[in-house]
C-alpha cells in the first residue's frame, strides 16, 4: 500500500476516533490495519444499545442516534480534508451504509433524509474546523502511522493532547 494511501487511512480512522471522543462514545481501539472487510477500523461502545429506533422517538434516542451518525460520516470527512482528491467509494461504503440505516429511522420522505444527512455532514465538517479537534484528529494520524494499532488509553490520552 502507498504511503498516500496509508495516510488517507490513518486519517480516516482517526476522524472516526475524534469523532467518538467528541461525542462522548468511548473508544475501545483503532486500528489502520486491514481485514476481510476494511482498510481500518475503529471500535467504540455501542450507541444505540437499548434504543429501538422504530419505536423511540424520544429527544435521548434521537441524539445517541445523530452521534452514530456524526461518527459514522467523520471517517471520509476528516480524509477529505488532508486529500480531497483521493477519496473512493470502496473507502466508505460501510459507513454510509450505517448512516443510511439510521437516518432512514430519523426521516420520513427522501427529501427528508437528503436535508438531515445534509446538516449532519455540515455539522461534523465544523466540528473538524475547531482547531483543538482537528489538532486531535492530527495526532491520532500519527499515531496511527507509527504504530498501526491504538488502544483506549492510548487514544485518551493523544485525544486529551497528552
Amino acid at each position: 500500500m502507498s504511503k498516500l494511501s496509508l495516510r488517507a487511512i490513518a486519517y480516516h480512522e482517526a476522524g472516526h476516533a475524534v469523532m467518538c471522543w467528541h461525542e462522548d462514545v468511548g473508544i475501545e481501539a483503532a486500528t489502520i490495519i486491514p481485514d476481510v472487510n476494511s482498510l481500518g477500523r475503529v471500535r467504540h461502545k455501542a450507541v444505540l444499545d437499548g434504543v429501538d429506533l422504530s419505536c423511540d422517538s424520544s429527544a435521548a434516542g434521537k441524539a445517541r442516534a445523530e452521534s452514530l451518525i456524526r461518527i459514522a460520516l467523520a471517517g471520509v470527512e476528516a480524509q477529505r480534508r488532508v486529500q480531497p482528491r483521493g477519496i473512493r467509494s470502496y473507502q466508505f461504503r460501510a459507513d454510509y451504509a450505517t448512516v443510511d440505516r439510521i437516518i432512514h429511522s430519523l426521516a420520513g420522505s427522501d427529501e427528508e433524509v437528503s436535508a438531515y444527512l445534509r446538516l449532519l455532514q455540515i455539522q461534523t465538517k465544523k466540528i473538524f474546523e475547531l482547531d483543538h479537534i482537528w489538532a486531535a484528529v492530527e495526532r491520532v494520524a500519527a499515531a496511527l502511522l507509527a504504530q498501526a494499532i491504538l488502544r483506549d488509553t492510548d487514544l485518551d490520552r493523544l485525544v486529551m493532547g497528552r
